[in-house]
């Protein structure tokens, strides 16, 4: 009765508990500043991989002519506050502008944001390169400005970050502008953070062939990558296991099985965007068991898994000496 009364608890409460918070990752990002009335923001993947996209001239320069090319049709609206150009990964271009009477149906809080936090001008033309994903954004005061920028080189300024390696891994954001005819690199951004917390943890283990509910708490330190999605953490822990016998249908004989812990962990999620972390990694104790049990004083080594779902999975291996034990736990963290 009591293991299926705990089973129920561990059921209910993964449907009733607060699904973790989603992580909107943060492309890597170079602004380009090559006047004061002009903005120019890639975006990609990595700083590493961005630095060597050469293309960024010669389909800036495509781009120029196929507007150039559009403004010259007497419905084309040249005064759009916002143009976007598609190029697909066979070299198929299509561009499209708002018209110039267009009204927002809704105001985009985040992007309102960033327009005030980066001065951007107010003309906004979108590139959308999906043979790797990149989106080049340029802004300008003036859309008769569009053509002055033929005459710049944006691939020369990646000698300013590609000299910099550390720049390049600990930023997820470098800002270049161009003085003297050079381009410099003015500025970088980093949401690389380490916090801690602590939380308990409710579930079933299987410990060789006996059943038992389990109760955890965990003291973890967790890093964030440059664009703030969570990196690795690591931490302890303490988990407390209790094992019973049913004799003339009473429990009896309760035993304590206590775990100190050690864990590390990575998130294999790394790359996806708009997700939850999903971690995995290795995780070593000692184990200490009331009335000098079998499992007192034993070692055990195994490998931890969270964020698949609502709940987390424990496989473990306790050394016995010569034999071994194996244990596995499935538990709801809080």
């Amino acid at each position: 009765m009591f293991l299926t009364l705990w089973t129920f608890f561990a059921c209910s409460a993964a449907l009733t508990a607060q699904t973790e918070k989603e992580n909107q990752q943060i492309k890597d990002t170079i602004i380009f500043t090559p006047d004061a009335q002009t903005k120019v923001i890639l975006t990609g993947d990595e700083l590493k991989q961005m630095v060597k996209y050469k293309k960024i001239d010669s389909l800036k320069l495509l781009f120029i002519s196929d507007l150039e090319e559009a403004r010259k049709q007497p419905a084309f609206p040249v005064n759009s506050k916002t143009t976007y150009y598609f190029v697909s990964a066979n070299g198929k271009r299509r561009l499209k502008a708002e018209s110039e009477d267009y009204t927002e149906q809704e105001i985009n809080i985040a992007t309102e944001k960033k327009s005030l936090d980066l001065n951007l001008p107010p003309y906004e033309y979108i590139i959308y390169d999906f043979s790797n994903n990149y989106e080049c954004h340029i802004y300008l005061k003036d859309p008769e400005q569009i053509s002055a920028l033929k005459n710049i080189n944006f691939g020369e300024s990646f000698t300013a970050i590609e000299k910099n390696k550390k720049l390049m891994m600990r930023n997820y954001r470098v800002d270049l502008a161009k003085e003297d005819n050079r381009w410099k690199v003015k500025d970088s951004a980093s949401l690389k953070s380490m916090s801690i917390y602590v939380g308990p943890a409710f579930g079933m283990s299987l410990i060789g062939s006996k059943a038992s509910p389990m109760i955890n708490v965990n003291a973890i330190f967790e890093k964030n990558y440059k664009n703030g999605i969570p990196f690795y953490k690591f931490g302890i822990g303490y988990t407390a296991n209790v094992f019973t016998e049913m004799t003339d249908k009473k429990l009896s004989d309760l035993t304590l099985l206590s775990s100190y812990e050690i864990k590390y962990m990575l998130n294999y999620n790394l790359r996806t965007s708009n997700s939850k972390p999903k971690w995995i990694g290795p995780e070593i104790g000692w184990l200490t068991e009331q009335h000098n049990g079998p499992l007192n004083n034993k070692f055990k080594a195994g490998i931890i898994m969270d964020g698949v779902g609502p709940v987390g999975f424990s496989f473990d291996v306790i050394f016995l000496q010569p034999r071994v034990m194996t244990g596995i736990t499935v538990r709801l963290n809080f």
